[in-house]
């Protein structure tokens, strides 16, 4: 099986707006320790939420599988319940059973009823505690569909003396690699504008000393390293991005199951000041770029559930959350940074599920 999409939590250093990521009524806890839910009897958890919401429109548009499944890990006696959400019509109940989870063995749901081109919604799971104590500590949607061929993705990094930064941000990316399964197809390059960035070279990261040719040189120097290494694809990060990891495991399951090779990705930006608001999901350029989905409340089901109902379709126009066109541009506040993935732009998916919160 291979995952495309792992249950996340709130992370110190990049969000800890509990909202976004699941929505808990009851007598029920979260220990940031361990990344793990507790429900007392008659509490519930519902992960109809920004970073855990599956976006079938998305997947089912820009991806080929037939199968797929949700898994949850966890102990206890619950209820799990996958609602299906779709565009202009009620929202269905498609799984609803009672269920006696074991830590050791996944629980499985079959939705592969809900793979396929032309179905469109999203997908979310719901835990009711039937038990004294349920736990939680894990889950997934995944499939069986093998990819025809597996992506050869460089992360490339332009920096320029911003040193604890990028050097954090390597350590980051260096640890998620040591445990991804398809690492061995993910190098991270370090364009370095400053020639002071003192990141070692590595199996998984090659530093670049670079002339200090502003951003534009600094990514285009990537594409470059890139295309030697031998790369199907490149994405591009400023150095002091921070992000959930599992950002980077779904976006390249998504290139791995690309209908489109050329299929590219691009990512979204949360307001750093306030992390439960959305600053950017895609722009509208026409002389100037203006920000969509500006001001949208992350926290709220109704208003993600419609931005992820619209963004699978078309490329809107101008929305801002108080309805209407998007201002002409003022000064931006300070936002998170989420990658930018590029390979030749034939097709262009704006997918809020990849896109974190950070400093």
């Amino acid at each position: 099986m291979i995952t495309l999409q792992n249950f996340i939590t709130p992370e110190p250093g990049i969000c800890t707006e509990q909202a976004l990521y699941c929505h808990v009524q009851g007598p029920a806890g979260f220990s940031q320790s361990t990344g793990q839910y507790t429900l007392s009897r008659g509490a519930c958890a519902r992960f109809d939420t920004y970073f855990n919401l599956f976006s079938l429109g998305k997947w089912n548009s820009g991806c080929a599988f037939d199968t797929l499944f949700a898994e949850l890990t966890g102990s206890g006696k619950a209820e799990i319940k996958i609602t299906l959400a779709q565009p202009n019509r009620s929202w269905e109940v498609v799984y609803c059973d009672i269920v006696e989870l074991a830590e050791d063995t996944p629980y499985q749901i079959d939705l592969s009823e809900f793979a396929g081109p032309g179905i469109e919604g999203v997908l979310y799971a719901e835990v009711l505690a039937l038990g004294d104590e349920v736990t939680l500590t894990g889950g997934r949607f995944a499939t069986a569909a093998v990819p025809d061929a597996l992506p050869q993705l460089a992360v490339s990094i332009t920096t320029f003396q911003r040193e604890q930064e990028v050097q954090t941000t390597v350590a980051r990316l260096e640890g998620f690699l040591e445990e991804f399964e398809h690492s061995a197809n993910i190098h991270v390059q370090v364009v370095d504008n400053g020639q002071s960035a003192g990141i070692a070279a590595s199996e998984k990261v090659t530093p670049y000393p670079n002339r200090n040719l502003g951003g534009a040189g600094g990514f285009a120097r990537g594409l470059l390293e890139a295309g030697k290494r031998g790369c199907s694809h490149c994405l591009f990060m400023d150095d002091d991005a921070s992000f959930h990891m599992e950002n980077i495991a779904r976006a390249y399951m998504f290139l791995a199951l690309a209908r489109d090779p050329k299929a590219a990705l691009a990512g979204a930006m949360i307001n750093n000041t306030h992390k439960w608001c959305m600053w950017e999901n895609g722009a509208w350029f026409d002389g100037s770029c203006r920000p969509l989905y500006n001001g949208l409340d992350l926290r709220s089901p109704g208003q993600v559930i419609d931005m992820e109902f619209s963004s699978a379709r078309s490329a809107p126009k101008p929305f801002t959350a108080a309805g209407g066109s998007s201002p002409s541009p003022s000064p931006r506040p300070p936002a998170t940074r989420s990658p930018s993935l590029c390979a030749a732009m034939t097709s262009v998916f704006r997918w809020p599920m990849i896109s974190t919160s950070s400093p």
